[in-house]
């Protein structure tokens, strides 16, 4: 000990790192005997030992110490030092290897790249935006976006940024947005001049109708869309595939005059209309996709149903359900309409009135429909005896677009989205604001799609799959849904996406049903599997995630949850296993 004591740090540290190197040990040899472990002893051993020998053992002990704590000290500081330079190094290594790969990338992936920024987020409202701030990281990005016109077709935003995108768009099919101000005496087009002249490049045109005036409040004001399509005057659009016609100015829009007879758009297959559709469009026939806002009363309803024989080639129809506009006759029936759409989408809010929603579906068949989706929203309005729960009664909304089970024979998806936006109630006394309780009501009414192979449920409310009782009026009493009396399609894949892991047990007792019943009917072999998503963005700042039950695995999962109902909480703080 004495011996390598007297050596100077340096000198152990290069012995320790070839003793390290050569054995994958820090300890030398001549160190291990002043370094054996004391195990402890009986009392009368410890005396015949003796002071002077235990002296002895205190000595070596803390030299053995002092040793490893300068070599540890040392040895440390080197470690933090290396690593420290270590992570420099690498963030060197990691730059330049991005330069060069950078710079032997092909210009086409390149292209390919940047073709996903801008265009890769639908959500992204003016994409001329991501094309911009790309030209500006570098002169090589510069170049490359300048040079690729399908990057700049956007056209939108302001003046400046219009007249831009039009010069670098080139030749380039583009997309085009003109705002449209109306007022009771006037109307303004944003950038309608400067697109005009790029009509034969119009790939997806939308017209954007809005009321900037404050101070004019429009109720029940029609307007027209040729007092919108005047200036536009005769329009060759060759390679337009979409047309918007959005409404956002509180004026009702009717087609007068043939607004848009003279336009030519032999290429369109998509078109999103509020109020009406434009009959005098001569590419009606050739529209493969319908987005059509449709306000519930006669003379829009009417108008709606005369417009669909004419598009002859419809296959996605999407139905947005809006409030009436004008009369609803009780009396008035429509006469049976076949539509051979491939999918249906319906948006609803929980307030519309029923009955004309009824009326208009039982005017409807859809034997070729293959996809249902139904997407309810809004805003919970039923408040009962227990205070605390904001109740909502989805059966009779269900119930006028699904009515009986030859409506839509061949579907084989149906989606349903349930939303309800949170309730606030202000305390009169206090003025305090409370949040309530969502505890929506919902019938599925597979019973009524005999072809159905998958299923999808998405609510972020608690949901019950049961129909209220008819003796009381308050959805807090009960009747059970037997999905026992009721003939159900055999089901393939259930999809469903669940916000807070309190609502797992209404999903839960559904499944457990449907499934039980279908093993019980011999069909157990078709079930493949049960898939969860669980969509945190509330309550966990937006972490999703996503389990597969295949088979048995599924209805464990039911009963599982189902533990929660019946008072047993095995500590489940998560919808997946």
């Amino acid at each position: 000990m004495e011996a390598f004591l007297d050596d100077n740090l340096e000198a152990n540290m290069c012995k320790v790192v070839s003793n390290w190197l050569a054995h994958k040990d820090p300890i030398l040899e001549s160190w291990k005997e002043d370094m054996i472990p004391i195990n402890a002893m009986p009392y009368i051993d410890l005396l015949a030992l003796g002071s002077t020998a235990c002296s002895q053992r205190v000595s070596q002990s803390r030299k053995s110490t002092l040793l490893l704590q300068q070599l540890s000290e040392a040895f440390n500081g080197l470690a933090l030092a290396i690593g420290e330079r270590y992570a420099a190094v690498s963030t060197n290594c990691y730059a330049a290897s991005n330069m060069l790969s950078l710079i032997t990338l092909p210009n086409e992936l390149l292209v390919r790249i940047f073709e996903f920024v801008v265009f890769g987020d639908q959500t992204l409202s003016n994409r001329w935006w991501a094309a911009n701030k790309l030209s500006h990281i570098c002169q090589y990005f510069r170049n490359t976006t300048l040079s690729c016109p399908q990057l700049w077709s956007d056209i939108s935003g302001n003046a400046k940024m219009v007249s831009l995108s039009l010069s670098r768009s080139k030749d380039a099919p583009i997309d085009v947005l003109v705002k449209i101000n109306i007022s009771p005496s006037y109307i303004g087009f944003d950038l309608l001049s400067q697109v005009l002249d790029h009509k034969k490049r119009w790939r997806s045109l939308t017209l954007q109708v809005v009321q900037k005036d404050p101070t004019f409040l429009p109720f029940v004001i029609f307007s027209t869309m040729a007092a919108c399509t005047q200036h536009f005057y005769a329009v060759d659009a060759p390679l337009l595939e979409s047309l918007k016609f959005l409404n956002y100015s509180g004026f009702l829009m009717i087609e007068e005059n043939d607004a848009f007879s003279q336009w030519n758009t032999p290429k369109l297959r998509s078109l999103n209309f509020t109020d009406q559709i434009p009959l005098s469009l001569s590419g009606l026939a050739s529209v493969t996709s319908l987005d059509f806002g449709l306000a519930l009363d006669n003379y829009h309803c009417n108008s709606f149903l005369e417009s669909l024989p004419q598009m002859t080639s419809l296959e996605i129809l999407a139905l947005k359900l809006q409030y009436p506009a004008g009369i609803v006759d009780a009396n008035q029936e429509f006469e049976r309409l076949e539509l051979r759409v491939r999918q249906l989408k319906v948006d609803a809010d929980f307030g519309l009135p029923r009955a004309p929603v009824r009326k208009l579906f039982s005017a409807l068949l859809f034997p070729e429909a293959t996809f249902l989706g139904i997407e309810i929203s809004g805003t919970g309005r039923q408040r009962y005896s227990n205070g605390n729960i904001v109740t909502l009664d989805v059966s009779e909304a269900m119930a006028a677009i699904i009515q009986h089970d030859e409506q839509f024979l061949l579907v084989t998806q149906f989606l349903l989205r349930v939303h309800s936006a949170v309730d606030r109630i202000v305390d009169n006394l206090t003025g305090m604001v409370e949040l309530k309780t969502g505890y929506i009501f919902l019938p599925v009414l597979i019973d009524k799609l005999p072809s159905l192979k998958d299923l999808f449920l998405d609510s972020n409310e608690h949901l019950s799959f049961n129909i209220p009782g008819p003796h009381s009026g308050d959805p807090t009493v009960e009747t059970v849904y037997r999905t026992s009396i009721v003939h159900l399609p055999t089901l393939e894949t259930i999809n469903v996406v669940i916000h807070f892991p309190t609502s797992a047990d209404g999903f839960a007792q559904f499944f457990n049903e449907i499934l039980h019943r279908q093993k019980e009917r011999g069909e157990w072999g078709t079930f493949r599997e049960l898939i969860v998503t669980t969509d945190k963005q509330m309550a966990y700042g937006g972490r999703r995630e996503t389990a597969t039950y295949a088979g048995d695995a599924a209805l464990a999962w039911c009963e599982r949850r189902l533990l929660l109902i019946n008072g047993y909480y095995p500590g489940f703080d998560t919808y997946l296993d």
